[in-house]
């Protein structure tokens, strides 16, 4: 686990502990994460087939 100190004294938690989801939100993020990817899988397909074509 990783602490960061902040300017006031406390201590930032870094650590997997933080990035840690559970339940409903592990399975949004997880949605989210993929429409990320084939969006911008789709954005290069679109960008290189435009490129080619010219």
């Amino acid at each position: 686990m990783v602490w960061l100190q902040n300017s006031s004294g406390g201590r930032y938690d870094w650590g997997t502990d933080a990035a840690h989801v559970r339940g409903i939100q592990k399975f949004t993020t997880h949605q989210y994460l993929n429409a990320i990817v084939l969006l911008a899988s789709a954005l290069a397909v679109a960008h290189h087939s435009e490129r080619a074509a010219a």
